[in-house]
């Protein structure tokens, strides 16, 4: 339910702010050292590692670099020069040395794949499709009433029921795009239990769906105050002698975690990651008091990931795979078996495997929201991204028809909505040649009510200013 947003952390760490980094979709060959993309048969081999042999130069696979190389060694060996030897041994030593590293690289794959493999508290990554079938049926028994909504309050029996059922109405109103709808259901808790952060948390979630999804950013301040009243209160409720309510602790971890991700929309990023951090905390301590609460797996696995991937200054290459690896499975667990965070540990998932190039397990991530929450807009932005750099141009022009036509039913809509769906729509079109169509449909975009003010308005942060420029760019291009 709750967004992927540039995906969480990306504060949490920093990370999903940044770009670049280790992919593994590809296949590195050099020589007969092979690095593959992680597989569900992989994982379930990868205790079975394989002996990996170090082959001399001379069996290596020729290339442009190794020509070179043999041509100079040819060189060295006509010369009087009395230092060839060292020479020799030095080019030698330097590609031994790449080998080495190629062959430290794969271990480090398979080794991250062996512990995965291995290991009886994680879920093997990628998703199988028959295992998509089976969570896409279980999330929509709960969000239908066919299996029991969990109790998310603890603080007595008959209100705790009376809270959760209400809860329950609010995300699947959430889910079916009615944005204004869930809010008005959201803040009537408060009127049962204005001391417990269960209300403000769920308005916060809401309000931050109006700015990312609609880049209505009006709405920010009052994301604000809601985010700070959740934390105050929640801290408050868990200092009252409720300190083994997981689920207070999960709420108030979920608001540091969307302030940080609000500041750093904005580049304060030292604020965003402070606060990052500290939603971490409270992540931590819920999964230890109670095993069995797979929400909170979302931001531990994504902080796991996205700091072995980025701030990796202290992990070699195996320990920095075991650590994504770890991230992935304790995500996956998330998506699996959570429920409130089991769609926001789904576009977490659909990131990391974007960004790993990994388009046939992500593109099983968006079918699986597509075909179960079709209004839910949160779905849509890292879709497009996905299916920029694995779609063919009809698909990625009738998803972000799609996308808009779903804007067009939310009653938060502004013409700022349509801006990066405007501008991906035109480049599309301009990059298979047709300029007409890219011509007009930046012009419908210029043409939209206040567009102009709205862009350059500052409580926008830049993304959506550079969204503009580009768009600007590529009309004067197109005459």
């Amino acid at each position: 339910m709750f967004p992927h947003c540039n995906a969480l952390l990306k504060t949490l760490l920093l990370a999903v702010v940044l770009s670049g980094g280790l992919t593994t979709g590809g296949i590195l060959t050099t020589g007969t050292i092979e690095a593959k993309p992680l597989t569900t048969r992989t994982l379930t081999h990868a205790n079975k590692l394989p002996s990996i042999k170090l082959l001399p130069p001379s069996k290596q696979v020729s290339s442009p670099s190794t020509a070179a190389t043999k041509k100079i060694r040819i060189q060295q060996a006509k010369s009087s020069d009395p230092n060839v030897t060292s020479q020799q041994f030095d080019l030698v030593f330097q590609q031994f040395i790449q080998q080495f590293n190629l062959a430290d690289q794969q271990f480090g794959h398979l080794l991250a794949q062996s512990e995965q493999a291995s290991s009886p508290n994680t879920t093997a990554a990628p998703v199988a499709a028959k295992k998509q079938k089976e969570l896409r049926t279980h999330q929509q028994q709960i969000l239908s009433g066919d299996l029991a909504f969990p109790i998310v309050v603890s603080i007595s029996p008959d209100l705790d029921k009376k809270l959760s059922a209400k809860v329950n109405e609010g995300i699947r109103t959430l889910y079916q795009g009615k944005y204004q709808a869930s809010l008005k259901i959201f803040n009537t808790l408060r009127e049962t239990a204005e001391y417990h952060p269960v209300s403000y948390l769920y308005s916060s979630v809401v309000y931050y769906l109006i700015l990312i999804d609609l880049k209505n950013h009006k709405y920010a301040p009052l994301l604000e105050a809601e985010l700070k009243k959740t934390i105050k209160v929640g801290k408050k409720w868990l200092r009252k002698n409720n300190a083994d309510d997981v689920w207070a602790q999960f709420y108030v971890g979920m608001a540091y975690a969307l302030r940080g991700l609000f500041k750093a929309s904005y580049n304060s990023y030292n604020k965003a990651i402070a606060d990052a951090f500290r939603g971490l905390k409270y992540m931590r301590a819920a999964t230890e008091k109670n095993k069995d609460f797979y929400d909170p797996f979302y931001l531990t696995g994504s902080y796991d990931y996205w700091y072995a991937t980025y701030f990796n200054f202290f992990l070699n290459k195996y320990e920095k795979r075991r650590q994504q690896t770890k991230g992935i499975a304790n995500i996956i667990r998330a998506f699996e078996k959570g429920t409130l965070a089991s769609s926001f540990a789904g576009f977490g998932l659909l990131e990391i495997y974007t960004y790993e190039n990994r388009f046939e397990q992500g593109n099983e991530i968006t079918d699986y929201f597509q075909s179960n929450f079709p209004n839910f807009l949160n779905i849509y932005e890292n879709t497009g991204k996905l299916y920029l750099r694995s779609k063919s141009p009809p698909e990625i022009i009738a998803f972000y028809k799609k996308w808009q036509e779903t804007i067009s039913k939310n009653s938060y809509h502004t013409s700022l909505s349509y801006l990066v769906s405007d501008y991906e729509l035109a480049n599309t079109y301009y990059q298979i040649g047709d300029q007409e169509q890219s011509k007009q449909t930046l012009a419908t975009l210029f043409a939209r009510k206040d567009i102009d003010s709205l862009v350059n308005s500052k409580i926008n942060p830049d993304y959506l200013k550079d969204y503009y420029a580009r768009s600007q760019k590529l009309f004067k291009k197109l005459n």
